[in-house]
């Protein structure tokens, strides 16, 4: 989580979209991909990133990385759709007295909830790469957001990813400490008291960044308004895409 939340911020050039319109224009492709009823939105939106991230120059790789952790995670929570939707059976399976029916419509489910989950993840994703977490809190602005509610998104921001680092090493050191063959009663008990030092500790950090952000702004919870991104043609190309995939779902639902 700690890679992805870095992959993501990997702003290519803040010159190539309007943030706010690039925010806008992820929220209804990844609504129309997690809400499509068939396979061909989905692929298309999925076939639109791919196009987003090249025209860029971001870095492939991570993305990538990313996308395939994000499918085998959405092919493991669809397992068992094809073998508890009511339809024609392909497949029977009996496993002693359990008789699984794998059905044909049951099997078409599973892969259009991974496709939706695939292209919804996948637009959302390759447009924060292109404008990074700086871009998005700029779009959340662009919506003249409260500015309390863009500070704790700027902080979240900054500190899950320490976070997760920091509670990585704690897992590490405890599980050094098990030298010998254990029950998995007793490490799962081990385990469990990283959540307590994770509350103490998180809970220090809170303080000591209120304290610093107080210190430095006498005013706990104002953000710097920047100065508002113009709109060009990549922006109104961008933005007149996404509505017209939206009128697609529209007409194709209808």
């Amino acid at each position: 989580m700690a890679e992805a939340m870095s992959t993501l911020d990997r702003g290519v050039d803040p010159k190539n979209l309007n943030p706010t319109i690039s925010l806008i224009s992820a929220f209804i492709l990844t609504g129309t991909a997690a809400f499509s009823y068939t396979l061909k939105l989905p692929l298309l939106i999925l076939f639109l990133s791919v196009i987003l991230i090249l025209s860029a120059r971001s870095p492939m790789t991570p993305w990538i990385k990313l996308q395939l952790f994000i499918l085998l995670w959405a092919f493991i929570v669809a397992i068992p759709l094809p073998f508890i939707t009511v339809g024609k059976p392909l497949v029977i399976l009996s496993m002693g007295p359990l008789i699984l029916n794998l059905s044909e419509e049951g099997l078409k489910a599973m892969l259009l909830f991974v496709a939706r989950v695939s292209a919804a993840a996948a637009i959302f994703t390759s447009l924060t790469c292109i404008v990074g977490w700086r871009g998005v809190v700029k779009g959340i602005e662009g919506f003249k957001a409260p500015g309390e509610a863009v500070l704790l998104l700027n902080t979240s921001i900054i500190y899950i990813p320490l976070f997760l680092r920091d509670t990585l090493k704690m897992l590490s050191a405890r599980e050094a400490r098990i030298i010998a063959r254990s029950r998995l009663k007793d490490i799962w008990g081990l385990m469990a008291t990283v959540v307590g030092d994770l509350i103490l500790r998180g809970y220090e950090h809170a303080w000591r960044l209120g304290k610093t952000i107080e210190a430095r702004t006498f005013a706990s919870g104002r953000t710097s308004r920047g100065s508002r991104a113009e709109v060009r043609a990549n922006d109104i190309i961008l933005l007149s895409i996404s509505l017209i995939i939206l009128a697609l779902e529209l007409n194709f639902s209808w």
